[in-house]
C-alpha cells in the first residue's frame, strides 16, 4: 500500500460509513487478539471503523499500534498513529490534546518524509485557528508555503494557501481570504484537480456572499456546478446545492432556495450520499423555520439518521427541535430534546450548546413550576456563559491583535519598499557618475596605451633587424670555421707549429657561442614583449568595440529624429528604408556589446580564484533571473549538496547565467531546467539540461563560434551569437572543455569538464 493511501486510510472507513452507503455500520475485521500481529494498515482501519461507536476501544487499538511501531522502529507508522489520535481528539473538540498529538507526529517524521511533515503542519495550523491562536496559525501557513516551494510539493502548497483563505475568513478579513482562495483555485486549475477546484469556488462564493457581492457569489457557485457536471463528480456537486440555497435565502428568494435544496436531496438520495443528505436536510429545516413553518421543520429534522451525522450537527438538531416544541407549548417533548442535547454537548465538551440547553431547560422547568430544577440549570447556564464569555473575549482580542499585526506588517512592507526605491535611485545616480568618470579616464588611458604600443612595435622592428644581422654574422663565422678545418686537413704537417693558433681560435669560437646564447635569451625576451603586444591588441579590440557603439547610437538617434519630424513628408519606401537602418544599427550595437564582453573575457587574467560552492552561485543566478522565471513559470532543479569549484566568482556566475538564460529564451513550453555535477576520474563534470527547442546537428557544428546564431529570425529569438563563445572562452581559460548533446524539439544538455587543478 502506497504512503499516500496510508495518509487517509482511517478517513476511508468513516467516509464509507457517512457518505457512500446506506447499509448498517461496518464491523471490525479483526479480533482483539489479532491487533498485536495483524498488518498495520488493517489494525488502523479497524480503529477508524470502531471509533464512531466506541472511542475508548479505538484509542486502545491506537496505543497497541504505537507500541508495535516503536518496537519495530517504523517512523511512518509512529507518525500515522500519533496523527490518528490527533484526528480523533479533534473530532471530540479536545483541541489542546489534539495539538500535542500533532506535534508528536511532526517530530517523528520531520527528517524522514517532507510530505507527511507538511500534512501534519496543516493540521497544527487548523488547531491553532480553532484555539483563536491566529498569528501562530498564520506563521505556520507562511512557513509551510516556503517549505512546499523548496520541496516542489504542490499538493500541500495548495492546502496551505486554502488554509490561509479559511484563516482570514475566520477573522472576517474577506479581502485577504478571497486573495488566497483565488491563489488556491489557480493552483487547482494548474494541477487539473477538479474536486478541489469545486471546493475553492464554493469558498469564494461564501466569501463574496459575506461581502454582499451576490453577483460574484452566484457566478462562482455556477462555475463550480458546471465543473462538477463536466467531470461527472456527484460527490463535489451535492454540497454546492446547500451553498446555492443559503445564497438565495440571503437575497430573500426562498422559492429558489427550496428548489435547490430539493434537487440536492434527490441527487444525494439516488447516489446514497447519506452524510450530504443529512446536511441538506438540516438546511431545509432551517429554511422552513425562516418561512415560519415549524411543523415542516420538525418533519425534516426527524428524517435525519442520528448515527450518521457529526456531533455539532446533531447538537444543532436537538436544540432546534427543543425550541420548536417549546414554542408549541409541548414542554415534555421540548424537555426531552434539550436533555438529549445537553448530554451530547457535555460528552463532547461543546460548551456553547451546553449553555444553550441548560438555559432552555431552565425556561422549560420554570414553566412547569419546578423551581429547584430550574434554578440548577440556570446556575449551570450562567457558569458556562461566564466561561464562554472569557474564552470568546480572549478570542476576540486575539483576532483584533492578529488583524492589527497584519495591518502593521503591510504598512512596514510599504515603507520598506519606498525606502528601498529611494536608495536605488540614489545608488543609480552615483553609478551613472562613476561610469562617466571611468569612460573619460579610459579614453585618455587608451590614448597613452596606443602611443606606448607604437613605441613597442618600433623597438621590436629594430631588434628583429639586429637579430637578422647577427644571424648573418654567425653564418659567416661558421663558413670561416669550415674553411679553417679544410686548411687544417691540408696542413697536417704544420699541425704542431699552428697548435697555439688553433687553441686561440677555439677560444674565439667559445666566445661566439656564448654570444649566440645571449642572442637566444634576447629572442625569448622579444617573444615575451610580443605576447604583451598581443595583449595590448586585445585591449585595442575592446576599445574599438566600445567606441564604435557611440556612432551607432548617433545613427539610430538621428534616423529616429528624421522619422519623427519628417515622417509625413517621406515616401513609404523611405520610411521602410529608415526602419531597416534602425534595425541594422540596433543589431550592430548588440553585436558590439557581445564583442565587448568577449574582449573583456579574453583580456582578463585568472585572478581572485577562490573555492565557490556551485549551489550558492546557482541560487544567485536563480534570484537574478527571478522575474523571467516567474513570467515563464520556469522550474530550476539542482541538488541540495554540490561540491566547490576553484574559480573566479564573476566568471562562474557569467558562465551559469548565460547557459540558464539561453535555456529560458529558447523554450516554447514551460521551461524545466536541471543542473547537476559528478566527479569522474578526479575531474568535475557539470551539466545544465533544458527542455527547449533543441539544436540541429548540422548547425550546431559552429555553435561556439563568435557571432554564430542558430536562428536568423531575431523577432522570434533575440541574441548576438556571443554568449556561447564567451562560455567556451571561460571554460578553456581554466583548462576545461565544453560540449553539448541535443535532441531537436526535446531539449539540450551542455557539459563542462574542469581538470584536477580546478576542482
Amino acid at each position: 500500500m502506497g504512503y499516500k493511501s496510508l495518509f487517509f486510510l482511517y478517513f476511508w472507513a468513516c467516509f464509507q460509513i457517512c457518505n457512500l452507503t446506506a447499509q448498517p455500520l461496518l464491523k471490525p475485521k479483526l479480533a482483539r487478539t489479532q491487533w498485536w500481529v495483524a498488518p498495520y494498515d488493517q489494525v488502523l482501519e479497524d480503529a477508524s471503523v470502531i471509533y464512531p461507536l466506541d472511542p475508548k476501544t479505538a484509542y486502545e487499538i491506537l496505543m497497541i499500534l504505537l507500541q508495535r511501531a516503536q518496537k519495530d522502529r517504523l517512523p511512518q507508522w509512529i507518525f500515522e498513529t500519533y496523527r490518528a489520535k490527533g484526528l480523533f481528539l479533534e473530532k471530540q473538540l479536545a483541541y489542546s490534546a489534539a495539538l500535542e498529538q500533532y506535534f508528536l507526529a511532526a517530530e517523528s517524521i520531520k527528517k524522514i518524509d517532507y510530505q507527511r511533515f507538511a500534512m501534519v503542519q496543516i493540521d497544527i495550523a487548523i488547531i491553532y485557528r480553532s484555539l483563536y491562536r491566529y498569528s501562530e496559525a498564520r506563521n505556520v501557513y507562511f512557513s509551510l508555503i516556503d517549505y512546499c516551494v523548496q520541496h516542489n510539493d504542490t499538493l500541500n502548497l495548495l492546502n496551505a494557501q486554502g488554509g490561509l483563505g479559511n484563516l482570514f475568513s475566520t477573522v472576517n478579513d474577506t479581502k485577504n481570504a478571497i486573495r488566497y482562495f483565488q491563489k488556491a483555485l489557480q493552483l487547482c486549475r494548474d494541477m487539473h484537480h477538479s474536486a478541489n477546484e469545486c471546493v475553492y469556488l464554493d469558498n469564494l462564493a461564501e466569501a463574496f456572499g459575506m461581502q454582499k457581492q451576490f453577483k460574484e457569489a452566484f457566478e462562482h457557485i455556477e462555475l463550480a456546478c458546471q465543473l462538477a457536471d463536466r467531470e461527472r463528480d456527484i460527490g463535489s456537486k451535492i454540497p454546492l446545492y446547500e451553498r446555492y440555497a443559503r445564497l438565495y435565502a440571503e437575497v430573500g428568494d426562498l422559492k429558489q432556495a427550496f428548489e435547490k435544496i430539493n434537487a440536492g436531496l434527490e441527487l444525494a438520495k439516488q447516489n446514497k450520499f447519506i452524510g450530504d443528505y443529512n446536511n441538506l436536510t438540516i438546511t431545509k429545516a432551517e429554511l422552513y423555520l425562516k418561512q415560519q413553518n415549524p411543523d415542516s421543520a420538525i418533519v425534516a429534522f426527524k428524517t435525519i439518521d442520528e448515527k450518521l451525522i457529526s456531533v455539532n450537527s446533531l447538537n444543532k438538531v436537538y436544540y432546534e427541535l427543543g425550541k420548536i416544541y417549546e414554542q408549541k407549548k409541548e414542554l415534555h417533548l421540548a424537555e426531552t430534546y434539550f436533555v438529549k442535547g445537553q448530554e451530547l454537548a457535555n460528552k463532547y465538551q461543546a460548551l456553547r450548546y451546553n449553555e444553550w440547553n441548560h438555559r432552555a431547560l431552565y425556561g422549560v422547568y420554570r414553566l412547569q413550576n419546578k423551581p429547584t430544577a430550574a434554578l440548577f440549570h440556570l446556575e449551570r447556564a450562567n457558569t458556562l456563559h461566564d466561561s464562554l464569555f472569557n474564552y470568546e473575549k480572549s478570542g476576540q482580542v486575539t483576532e483584533l491583535q492578529f488583524r492589527y499585526d497584519l495591518a502593521q506588517s503591510e504598512q512596514q512592507l510599504q515603507e520598506a519598499q519606498m525606502k528601498a526605491n529611494r536608495h536605488q535611485m540614489g545608488l543609480g545616480a552615483v553609478i551613472a557618475l562613476l561610469i562617466i568618470a571611468l569612460l573619460v579616464f579610459g579614453y585618455f588611458w587608451q590614448r597613452k596605451q596606443n602611443e606606448w604600443l607604437m613605441l613597442k612595435h618600433e623597438a621590436i622592428r629594430l631588434q628583429k633587424e639586429q637579430l637578422e644581422s647577427f644571424n648573418q654574422e654567425i653564418l659567416t663565422k661558421n663558413q670561416a670555421i669550415e674553411l679553417q678545418k679544410q686548411l687544417l686537413e691540408a696542413s697536417n704537417g704544420l699541425l704542431q707549429t699552428s697548435k697555439t693558433q688553433l687553441e686561440a681560435f677555439n677560444q674565439e669560437i667559445l666566445t661566439k657561442n656564448q654570444a649566440i646564447e645571449a642572442q637566444k635569451q634576447l629572442l625569448e625576451m622579444s617573444n615575451t614583449m610580443l605576447q604583451q603586444s598581443n595583449g595590448m591588441l586585445q585591449q585595442f579590440n575592446y576599445a574599438v568595440a566600445h567606441d564604435l557603439r557611440e556612432p551607432l547610437r548617433n545613427i539610430s538617434s538621428f534616423v529616429t529624429l528624421i522619422q519623427r519630424r519628417y515622417l509625413k513628408d517621406l515616401p513609404p519606401t523611405a520610411v521602410s528604408y529608415f526602419d531597416f537602418v534602425i534595425t541594422g544599427a540596433t543589431r550592430m550595437s548588440k553585436m558590439l556589446e557581445g564583442l565587448l564582453k568577449y574582449s573583456m573575457m579574453s583580456m582578463n587574467q585568472i585572478t581572485d580564484i577562490e573555492p565557490l560552492n556551485l549551489r550558492d552561485i546557482i541560487q544567485e543566478v536563480k534570484d537574478s533571473l527571478r522575474l523571467i522565471c516567474e513570467e515563464k513559470n520556469a522550474t530550476i532543479l539542482y541538488p541540495d549538496v554540490m561540491p566547490n569549484l576553484y574559480i573566479n566568482k564573476i566568471h562562474l556566475t557569467q558562465l551559469i547565467q548565460n547557459l540558464t538564460s539561453n535555456a529560458l529564451k529558447f523554450a516554447t513550453r514551460t521551461p524545466v531546467i536541471e543542473m547537476g555535477c559528478e566527479s569522474i576520474e578526479n575531474k568535475l563534470l557539470f551539466f545544465i539540461k533544458d527542455n527547449g527547442i533543441g539544436i540541429n546537428a548540422e548547425s550546431g557544428k559552429k555553435l561556439f563560434n563568435l557571432f554564430h546564431r542558430l536562428h536568423r529570425d531575431s523577432s522570434q529569438f533575440e541574441g548576438t551569437g556571443v554568449g556561447l563563445a564567451l562560455c567556451k572562452g571561460i571554460v578553456e581559460k581554466y583548462g576545461g572543455k565544453i560540449w553539448f548533446e541535443s535532441v531537436e524539439g526535446e531539449g539540450t544538455t551542455f557539459w563542462m569538464q574542469f581538470p584536477n587543478s580546478v576542482n
